[in-house]
């Protein structure tokens, strides 16, 4: 056989018709479809029969320059052709005391699949609660022991060029994907033959910035989303692959591009924070005071963003935020520098409390305050959280109090008992 399929490397690939052949009266075309459509996606599947091989079973052909407009949902449910055989291998990947509940397995396969609308919900989400209306049996997201499922029930999905050659394939889509990042970023670039990448941006010299780019190239409708992109002395726009990816690049973006456009507030921080604030700001034990305070003035820029409805697309929609920002950010810094000298006052105190000897009794209690403290103490002030952060500290310093009251209790009692 090795011999043979050296001689000829496609001898295990299979054309649908040959499959189809023979006694297969209760087969359609249906189950074996020959494109697989998600939204207006229209991709191409093979099917190959090679036991032990990473690409046994089905393949979705996926182009590069759609690779991030693919999403993993209702591959799970397989090609009808096979979805019988995978709900019967998940049943029987169950744990013995839970499968004896559910035997035979392909008639309760059969019963689900009647019962069913595929890919209205997740697969196993109908699975579980089918069976549970069948049975009363509750099966949990853990008892699936995935890794027992036969690798023909995998779908492969593969990465392709524009000529069809394999890039990459993974049974995982999100492992494909994260595998050609830089490929897609580079088609995307390629693809934006309208100049809207840009560099070296100081104002709002663009024009509106749409929410989503698309440009159709060999067949495919090309998505991309553009973001404003924090250069540091400047800023750029960048096509990036998801919304996710764009609506964090933009957030930095445009607070850079704002802060480009309006005076510094360090003047008007030194003149109007207390000095009690400014002796807590300048020696806080969590890196430089400079750095602490850009925190303090990208903090302040967020949430002045953010009380305006969130981030602009349009230049006179930005030019009101900026205004705004102009007017309020002074006073916002303050308030924030406030709130955060309170913080690492109260750390401080904190951490003075743990240190020295411990008490074994009072061993656990002080090291979890002592692991939150550390947590919640960084030198990157968490940019929307700044109320909050203050709160949980305070909450860790009256647990401190409780704590050692409960030991000065117990040490009394000791002492009395003796």
């Amino acid at each position: 056989m090795e011999e043979g399929q050296r001689e000829t490397p496609d001898i295990l690939n299979f054309e649908k018709a040959m499959l189809l052949a023979g006694d297969a009266s209760h087969v359609t075309e249906l189950d074996y479809p020959n494109f697989w459509y998600q939204g207006n996606l229209k991709l191409k599947l093979s099917y190959q029969f090679e036991p032990g091989e990473d690409h046994d079973g089905v393949t979705v052909h996926i182009p590069l320059p759609v690779l991030n407009q693919v999403e993993p949902e209702g591959f799970d449910w397989q090609i009808p052709g096979l979805r019988h055989e995978l709900v019967v291998a998940l049943i029987k990947s169950l744990p013995k005391t839970l499968r004896r509940n559910f035997v035979p397995a392909p008639n309760y396969a059969t019963a689900f699949l009647q019962r069913v609308k595929p890919m209205e919900a997740p697969l196993l989400d109908a699975l579980e609660k089918e069976l549970k209306r069948m049975t009363g049996t509750t099966v949990l997201r853990e008892n699936w022991q995935l890794d027992q499922l036969p690798e023909h029930l995998k779908i492969t999905y593969r990465a392709v060029d524009h000529k069809n050659r394999k890039l990459n394939e993974s049974f995982d889509l999100y492992e494909l994907k994260d595998g050609l990042k830089e490929k897609v970023q580079e088609t995307l670039s390629q693809v934006a033959d309208d100049d809207i990448e840009q560099q070296g941006l100081t104002t709002w010299s663009f024009g509106s910035l749409p929410q989503m780019y698309q440009q159709k190239r060999g067949g495919f409708e090309v998505r991309a989303f553009p973001a404003i992109v924090d250069n540091k002395d400047s800023v750029g726009i960048k096509l990036f692959e998801t919304e996710e990816e764009q609506n964090q690049a933009m957030q930095q973006g445009q607070r850079r591009l704002i802060l480009l456009n309006v005076p510094s507030p360090i003047k008007y921080l030194h003149d109007n924070l207390p000095n009690k604030s400014k002796l807590g700001l300048y020696f806080n034990p969590y890196g430089r005071v400079l750095d602490l305070i850009d925190d303090c003035i990208a903090c302040g820029v967020d949430k002045l963003i953010e009380s305006q409805g969130g981030l602009k697309w349009q230049p006179e929609e930005f030019e009101g935020l900026k205004e705004y920002v102009r007017a309020e950010l002074g006073d916002t810094v303050v308030e924030i520098a406030k709130q955060v000298e309170q913080i690492l006052t109260t750390a401080f105190n904190i951490n003075k409390k743990l240190k020295g000897k411990i008490d074994f009794t009072m061993a656990f209690a002080l090291s979890d305050i002592k692991a939150q403290v550390e947590g919640l103490s960084s030198k990157v002030l968490p940019l929307s959280a700044v109320t909050s952060v203050f709160q949980i500290f305070n909450a860790i310093w009256l647990l401190w109090n409780v704590v050692w009251k409960n030991y000065q209790l117990i040490q009394t009692k000791t002492v009395c008992t003796c």
